[in-house]
């Protein structure tokens, strides 16, 4: 039996409520929820997919050396 979870479930510091829902609501975005009357919902095992999923594609692209690091406080450049 599949698991349902509600976004409030599984909001975290990571994923704040309010970021899973702009997730859930955008047509592009990848996120495997759906809404059951005025709920999102998603089932566990998707969930675990997609988290999964999102550690895979930061590991594989990982920030180049060659990419210079600024720093933008007021317009200002801090450092690169």
């Amino acid at each position: 039996m599949k698991t349902l979870l509600t976004l409030k479930q599984i909001s975290c510091e990571a994923f704040p409520l309010s970021t899973l829902r702009k997730l859930a609501g955008d047509i592009n975005s990848d996120f495997p929820a759906f809404k059951v009357g005025r709920k999102w919902v998603i089932y566990e095992n998707d969930y675990i997919e997609w988290l999964d999923k999102q550690k895979e594609e930061n590991l594989s692209s990982p920030l180049k050396e060659s990419q210079p690091q600024t720093a933008l406080i007021g317009g200002d450049v801090l450092y690169e």
